[in-house]
């Protein structure tokens, strides 16, 4: 069993914006514990400095409307539109890229925020509500998000005040809260304390702004620790006196302290980039981690497989763990490094002895479900496919047809799975020649330890011979496949003319 190492950078992408990334609108890479706003009509992401209040461009969106509120959740980074669209979208936090997520029922969510990994929305269908509470279900087969409401049966998930324009978890104490604000005269904000189990919510105190736009804490430090005061900030919305601006609330009182103005017209969302995932809370990063859910700093790996000991039941090699996994086991039982039957391999809590604590963690993988086998582990592993490709004769062959920059060049391929294991989506190979000819070829998915002959052909162009040819072939040109080993995708070859 593995985790896509492109995938969990999802998170890596959505999440850690990892140093390395190219940075939109100039500006450095994202790190955690940036603030993200939208700026709802101004269509623009922008990054907040909690300290000052001053925003810097991060870039333009609103391809699909204006965004009402922002969260990190489900492994990305997701948005509400407003102004009657009724959807969500994905969006990448590097460079504001957005794409459809999904339709919901007619009305708006005014606010986001993630709860575990639940998608928690204020919904309303009116422009000052009532809120209710719901619970944002991930999109279906087609592309419909279902709001659940909070509580059912008990009070539907309805608030009892008017749209919400920020819901916030703070994630020390397990409190949510939201800001009332009202549209029509008179324009209020209050800080309500939401009942998670019902939707119902009680007012804390009336905030001094007119129109809050968007609520947020302030990440737990490291290590966390509950009970503590986070920092609760908040930003007015547009079509108001004091757009852009941004405060500090008082959780307690529901107070707004002016920090700065963020130089944009407007705040519709906040969100703070939260840090890589760690699942094992091991201080190796999920899409390092040889074991993502096994608890394992050490990173023991006596095969050197991919997969670390703590989540390695497979004595076998075979992606799976079975009977023969166990048969070899046993024989490695009682045993200690220099006995004769010592299998480094069966020491899967590596503390030097195969005992009943290997057996008990071998117990919690055999026949795992519909995913039997190591793992998860978020590196390249042996149970992934390794593509390969292979130049084969003849020689290039080339066919002019007298005509400057007609030639045309026929080249043969073969396409090799050479870890048994299967491919489940398509992918390219790309052949490329020493004078600038290059063509791309796609290639269906392919069982485990294909052979997949093919063909490309170069030009028009150039005779490659000049005098010589050389010819290059890169397998999964455009990265989709994660392999065993991304370094040997290549192969060329000299042609003598």
């Amino acid at each position: 069993m593995n985790i896509n190492p492109r995938m969990l950078p999802g998170l890596a992408l959505a999440v850690a914006a990892l140093p390395g990334l190219a940075a939109a609108a100039g500006d450095e890479p994202l790190e955690p514990g940036d603030l993200l706003a939208t700026t709802g009509v101004d269509d623009k992401l922008i990054v907040i400095n909690p300290e000052t209040g001053n925003g810097t461009l991060r870039a333009l969106i609103g391809n699909f409307g204006s965004v009402t509120d922002i969260a990190f959740c489900q492994g990305g980074f997701i948005g509400s539109i407003g102004a009657g669209r009724s959807l969500l979208i994905n969006m990448d936090p590097q460079t504001g890229e957005e794409h459809f997520r999904c339709v919901h029922e007619e009305g708006r969510l005014t606010a986001l925020e993630c709860v575990g990994d639940s998608l928690i929305g204020a919904f309303i269908t009116a422009p000052d509500g009532p809120s209710v509470l719901v619970e944002v279900a991930p999109p279906d087969v087609q592309d419909f998000c279902v709001l659940i409401p909070l509580g059912p049966g008990v009070g539907d998930g309805t608030t009892g005040f008017g749209a919400l324009g920020g819901i916030a978890l703070n994630p020390a104490t397990g409190q949510m809260v939201g800001c009332e604000t009202r549209v029509t005269p008179p324009a209020t904000s209050r800080l309500i304390e939401l009942d998670l189990s019902t939707g119902a919510g009680a007012v804390i105190g009336d905030t001094g702004l007119s129109r809050c736009g968007a609520l947020a804490f302030s990440p737990q430090p490291e290590p966390p620790s509950r009970g503590i005061d986070l920092p609760l900030y908040a930003g007015v919305g547009a079509a108001d006196p004091n757009a852009g601006s941004f405060y500090e609330i008082i959780e307690q009182t529901g107070q707004a302290v002016f920090i700065g103005h963020t130089q944009f017209d407007g705040i519709s969302g906040l969100a703070f980039l939260p840090p890589p995932p760690d699942a094992d809370e091991d201080g190796i990063l999920d899409f390092e981690d040889n074991c993502v859910f096994f608890f394992n700093p050490g990173q023991e790996d006596s095969n050197l497989d991919g997969f670390g000991n703590a989540c390695d039941a497979d004595l076998t090699g075979d992606c799976t763990v079975n009977f023969a996994d166990l048969a070899l086991l046993k024989a490695a039982f009682l045993s200690e490094p220099g006995d004769p039957n010592w299998n480094p391999d069966a020491d899967f809590n590596s503390d030097a002895m195969v005992n009943f604590g290997d057996v008990a963690r071998m117990k919690q993988t055999f026949f795992n479900g519909d995913q039997p086998g190591p793992g998860p582990s978020g590196v390249p592993n042996d149970c992934m496919p390794n593509l390969q490709v292979r130049l084969i004769n003849p020689p290039v062959d080339v066919t002019c047809s007298g005509m400057p920059v007609t030639c045309l060049h026929a080249v043969d391929l073969e396409v090799l799975e050479v870890n048994g294991r299967p491919v489940d989506q398509p992918f390219d190979v790309t052949v490329f020649s020493d004078n600038g000819l290059s063509h791309t070829i796609g290639i269906p998915p392919l069982p485990p330890g294909a052979v997949f002959p093919t063909s490309a052909v170069l030009g028009p162009g150039d005779n490659c011979y000049n005098p010589d040819c050389q010819i290059t072939a890169e397998v999964d040109s455009g990265g989709v496949i994660v392999e065993s080993d991304e370094t040997d995708n290549t192969d060329t070859r000299l042609d003598i003319g």
